[in-house]
């Protein structure tokens, strides 16, 4: 892999772990109501999401059956 894609996940990757850590270390250190509640609320959503996507995802696949893409495009010479 590419240094210069490795740099651009470590860019992506690392200030959100700083921040989230900071983000902890503040709760512990100095408990507030409000930040219980958003806390509690981004985890409930974060939870939600990966269920939400599960149960959404047959769906699509009905609407696709009958068509494979791997079948319908044509076979091309060489590959």
């Amino acid at each position: 892999m590419p240094i210069g894609l490795q740099l651009e996940g470590w860019l992506e990757v690392v200030p959100q772990v700083l921040l989230r850590s900071a983000l902890l270390c503040y709760w512990v250190n100095r408990p507030k109501r409000w930040l219980n509640v958003v806390l509690g609320i981004l985890f409930f959503v974060a939870m939600a999401l990966p269920l939400l996507g599960f149960l959404i995802r047959p769906h699509s696949r009905r609407q696709c059956r009958g068509t494979d893409p791997i079948k319908s495009s044509p076979s091309k010479p060489g590959l």
